[in-house]
């Protein structure tokens, strides 16, 4: 009963104080204006408490003092008293055109007065909005505003090939250029405006995208960090107002245009959802990536790669892990071995595996060796080699070397073959390539010496 006593009153007032039937004394107050982001922000007159089922605002906007949008907004009971708020966004930039925005309350067929806020013209020559970061496909207009006294000569785009530009005449003073965006900037570019006459004014902006960053993976090479990577998309050498940042599981990363980012953190065997989370000025974009880490183990290279017994026809190999966890993993490596001409891999498997053997050696003979390890159980990739390690094995006495002996070294035949040391078969011998070119050698020599004894002979008896 209170309540209808006061709304009664508050429209019988209304009425005394000359404002007419039909007008509502609860209204907005403190109506506030943004210059840059036309956002309308404004609060209840104190009468307006009284109201028990909410009120509706008319909002009426004008561009150059032409109706162009009518809108609302409902404040339900519990939102009076507050602080209400409106945005627009217009076809032009604010700047290029006078911008009033009216604005009353309605409730039970009555409304309050209109208020209005007008955005002030620039008495000035300007070409706005600028230094604008804007979007590739989007569609900018710009306006180039001038005082009066003075026209409007020309309008165009500069160091930007865009082909889909219009042009339009809002009034004798300003005018608007409209451009679809269908390309990347180098750099920025420019919207120049001329006016008859010869004075010069214009703005940049530069256009670019929003991160496109994809394909995020994330493993672990110490179960204790994670490392995660991408492709970086479009953009990767992005002007300096477009960079970047970068953010995995909500910390930064300092390094994330590189499309690598490392974090410490406790690893538990179970799948994860790991997101990064890339912005720039024009939009955020998160990529995510589930797994279990504890099964996307990369090792690391082992660490002090060495020799710990060498024999004629077969090595001892032993290493050590600079990750302690490692001891408890089941490792498989691979062992490269090459002699300059060939190359084999063998495989070993063992809990955390520091050691292997490589058999079917040749004596006295020079080898590289390395080693690459990965996880046996949930294999995820290799490890990286270790450094390569020279190993020379030891020298052999060839099978029949005491028969040969034994002849007197009554050689009936040579045999060269290339990957041998000494080995010797019934009445073969096979030689390395030294010895081989120095038998060689001794023949051509002998052989020389024969024919030059030859021919002495035959020129005495020629002479006798």
């Amino acid at each position: 009963m209170i309540t209808w006593l006061l709304l009664f009153s508050l429209f019988r007032q209304s009425t005394q104080d000359g404002q007419g039937e039909g007008v509502l004394r609860c209204g907005p107050q403190n109506v506030t204006l943004d210059y840059d982001s036309f956002l309308l922000k404004w609060e209840d007159d104190p009468s307006c408490s009284v109201i028990r089922d909410g009120l509706v605002y008319e909002l009426q906007l004008l561009i150059a003092d032409k109706p162009e949008h009518n809108g609302e907004v409902v404040v339900a009971p519990a939102q009076i008293g507050s602080t209400h708020s409106w945005k627009w966004t217009s076809h032009l930039p604010s700047q290029c055109a006078r911008h009033s925005v009216r604005l009353r309350s309605q409730y039970n067929n009555q409304s309050s007065p209109w208020m209005q806020k007008t955005l002030p013209d620039q008495g000035e020559i300007l070409v706005l909005p600028r230094d604008q970061i804007l979007e590739v496909g989007s569609t900018a207009t710009f306006c180039c505003m001038v005082p009066d006294g003075e026209s409007i000569k020309t309008m165009f785009l500069y160091d930007y090939k865009g082909t889909n530009v219009t042009t339009t005449k809002i009034s004798e003073h300003v005018h608007s250029l409209t451009v679809h965006l269908d390309q990347e900037s180098e750099n920025y570019s420019d919207v120049i405006c001329e006016t008859t006459k010869g004075d010069i004014n214009g703005a940049s902006f530069h256009t670019s995208y929003p991160p496109d960053d994809s394909d995020l993976k994330c493993e672990t090479r110490d179960l204790e960090s994670i490392d995660c990577f991408w492709n970086v998309g479009r953009a990767a050498n992005e002007h300096p107002a477009m960079e970047r940042t970068y953010q995995l599981q909500g910390s930064s990363c300092i390094n994330g245009r590189s499309g690598k980012c490392s974090q410490k953190v406790k690893l538990d065997a179970a799948e994860r959802n790991w997101t990064l989370t890339a912005t720039n000025r024009l939009g955020k974009l998160e990529i995510h990536d589930n797994a279990d880490l504890t099964k996307r183990v990369h090792l690391v290279a082992p660490d002090k790669v060495a020799a710990s017994t060498v024999n004629p026809r077969n090595i001892s190999l032993k290493w050590s892990w600079t990750v302690q966890k490692y001891s408890n993993l089941n490792i498989t490596c691979q062992v490269h071995v090459s002699d300059g001409n060939s190359n084999t891999k063998t495989e070993n498997f063992g809990v955390g595996l520091t050691a292997a053997v490589i058999k079917d050696l040749i004596p006295h003979w020079n080898y590289v060796v390395r080693v690459r390890c990965g996880t046996s159980q949930h294999f995820w990739k290799w490890g990286d080699w270790s450094k390569s390690v020279k190993i020379c094995t030891k020298g052999d006495v060839a099978l029949g070397a005491t028969s040969l002996i034994e002849k007197n070294l009554n050689i009936s035949s040579y045999t060269f073959m290339k990957n041998a040391q000494t080995a010797v078969s019934s009445n073969t011998v096979t030689l390395n390539p030294s010895t081989y070119l120095t038998v060689l050698t001794l023949i051509a020599l002998g052989a020389v010496f024969i024919i030059l004894s030859i021919c002495t002979i035959l020129c005495y008896r020629h002479r006798v």
